[in-house]
């Protein structure tokens, strides 16, 4: 199935093929979420949990067409997910000193003071932020973000993607931040 399969039938007011989406999301979603979760100090349970309001969250999306079939619906509920346990570890205050995602069968380990970063990418104007948001944490590709944001051409994309970089890097400069800091 694929996503637009996907969204037809999780719109669909016939309920088997709701279930069927439903199953899929399941199938390609659980499995990457349920890893995410028992690597970063959760359990099972709470990735039932997670997984379910990651659902929930992407049905409504869905419902209120903020999914809109740029990415792959299976990389949308991940980022979800991602963003869900992440607000549930800062509000359990636990130390967020390395998150682990595998990614194609293999384990990337990504160690930032992701609360620092964050700080620091709330001064950005909220159009970089998102771009680079999509960009490095979505991995969504050049020609998503032409896209995702109304770019008249990749080349632009990648133009944009690099002008607030450099407002970022001279937001780590004005703040002396240094890139060490942003190492756990």
């Amino acid at each position: 199935m694929n996503s637009e399969q996907c969204v037809d039938y999780i719109l669909s007011k016939d309920r088997n093929e709701r279930n069927k989406a439903f199953a899929f999301l399941y199938s390609s979603c659980f499995p990457k979420v349920k890893s995410l979760v028992l690597q970063n100090k959760g359990t099972r349970d709470e990735a039932e949990d997670l997984f379910q309001d990651t659902v929930a969250i992407l049905y409504q999306n869905i419902l209120h067409k903020k999914f809109d079939n740029r990415s792959t619906i299976s990389t949308y509920a991940f980022g979800i997910a991602k963003n869900l346990w992440l607000m549930e570890l800062r509000k359990r205050k636990i130390q967020i000193s390395t998150l682990i995602v595998d990614k194609q069968e293999e384990e990337i380990e990504t160690e930032v003071n992701v609360s620092l970063l964050h700080r620091v990418l709330d001064h950005l104007d909220g159009n970089c932020r998102k771009l680079l948001i999509s960009f490095y944490f979505h991995q969504n590709s050049m020609k998503d973000l032409t896209a995702q944001f109304g770019l008249s051409s990749e080349q632009v994309a990648r133009t944009k993607k690099l002008r607030c970089m450099k407002k970022l890097r001279d937001i780590v400069k004005r703040y002396h931040l240094d890139q060490n800091q942003f190492k756990l």
